[in-house]
């Protein structure tokens, strides 16, 4: 029934966009300056987006003649009975209006908002039928397949709830470790704000149905598994959703469902495309902005811990040599390690670094103002002495581009 309702909104979607697609044809159409070779230009266009819609719902209605076999299969004979009355009322519903559709189709002047009517009317009626099945078989027909995302949310559930139970009973109370489960990256089960969110609420379900087992009354287990079981929060993972066109309003919609259950977060930066564990600013990461939402939704940000993962940048351009200073700089961390009282105006590593100012080489500005205004914008009149000569280039300076003569 999931798969179909998901099938059934784009085929409600394909309706309404022909809805649309009728209005403005008819419209142009009522313009008497129009010939016949450009009247037939519209209704061809039209005949295309009906089309669509025509086949999303055929394919739909295919999916939804299996499922109805399955249930009649499996159904008692009460139902079976039911099934098979209502069917031949459906039938024959649905033989009227296409009669109606194959007869607007040979017609000369076709009227589009008769198709949409008559294409919505089909929709409706599978309404009905979807309706009446459900009711029908909700609670009485077994369960013969699984969705793979609900096969791994329950599976899933259980496997953290019992993990957080086991080692709470076993370690005792606050000596037990807490269960942060990490948001992957697109592409991956529990990717979504949602799926996070109801991930964490099921394994917390799950864990209070173990406690409760063992005697612990229900409300306790709740608070039990309310601090044991949390998300951890890799923002760089939820930055990835960027290539599968998310923006940045976009993501951080998904941290806002899942923002109050969070226990732990792994701060990284990247572009969006890949997992490349940059150091924070040095990617298009909205860590301000995460933070900012976080804050607002949790009941205290300052209770989990906060983890910079660089080692991507590490291993990869930095020879495996450590960057903290690097994460120091970008969180603006004063060097003498305190903001206020004797180093009030001490220089941060940002400061010292000068990680994100001017450039420099370590021995003063590389590329001052004063440059330009005495050689001019590109180093134009840069004596031809300094930087030697282009090969090839007839004379001109290496360095400049100034003519040696």
């Amino acid at each position: 029934m999931q798969e179909l309702t998901l099938g059934k909104r784009y085929v409600d979607e394909a309706i309404n966009n022909t809805l649309k697609e009728a209005e403005n044809t008819s419209l142009a159409l009522s313009n008497e300056n129009l010939d016949e070779k450009q009247k037939m230009a519209l209704i061809n266009n039209f005949e295309n987006k009906f089309s669509r819609a025509y086949n999303l719902y055929g394919n739909n209605h295919s999916k939804f003649n299996n499922m109805y076999g399955e249930a009649y299969e499996y159904g008692t004979q009460e139902q079976k009975k039911f099934l098979s009355d209502y069917s031949k009322k459906y039938n024959e519903e649905r033989e009227e209006i296409h009669k109606k559709i194959k007869e607007e189709s040979k017609k000369n002047n076709r009227d589009p908002y008769k198709d949409y009517q008559y294409l919505k009317s089909l929709s409706d009626l599978d309404d009905q039928f979807y309706g009446v099945l459900d009711s029908v078989t909700k609670g009485d027909s077994p369960k013969n397949w699984i969705r793979a995302e609900e096969f791994a949310m329950e599976q899933a559930a259980k496997s953290f709830g019992n993990v957080a139970a086991k080692t709470y009973k076993e370690l005792g109370g606050d000596k037990a470790p807490k269960v942060s489960i990490e948001n992957v990256w697109n592409g991956a089960f529990f990717a979504r704000g949602k799926d996070m969110k109801e991930l964490i609420l099921r394994s917390r379900k799950e864990m209070v149905k173990n406690l409760t087992k063992d005697g612990i009354d229900e409300k306790k287990a709740e608070q039990i598994a309310e601090k044991q079981i949390g998300m951890n929060f890799d923002v760089g993972h939820m930055n990835m959703f960027r290539k599968k066109g998310f923006t940045t309003k976009d993501i951080l919609g998904e941290v806002e469902e899942f923002a109050p259950l969070i226990n732990h977060m792994h701060i990284t930066d990247n572009f969006g495309f890949s997992d490349e564990h940059l150091f924070p600013g040095q990617g298009n990461v909205p860590l301000k902005e995460m933070l900012e939402i976080v804050k607002k939704k949790h009941k205290d940000i300052d209770s989990f811990k906060k983890i910079v993962e660089t080692g991507g940048f590490e291993a990869r351009h930095n020879r495996g040599v450590s960057v903290h200073n690097m994460n120091l700089a970008a969180f603006g961390v004063p060097i003498f390690g305190g903001s206020s009282g004797t180093y009030t105006n001490a220089p941060t590593f940002d400061a010292s670094l000068n990680t994100f100012g001017a450039y420099n080489a370590g021995f003063g500005l590389i590329n001052p103002d004063i440059h330009h205004s005495l050689y001019g914008a590109g180093f134009s009149n840069l004596p031809p002495e300094l930087g030697g000569q282009i090969p090839g280039m007839q004379g001109r300076s290496r360095f400049g581009g100034a003519p040696m003569s």
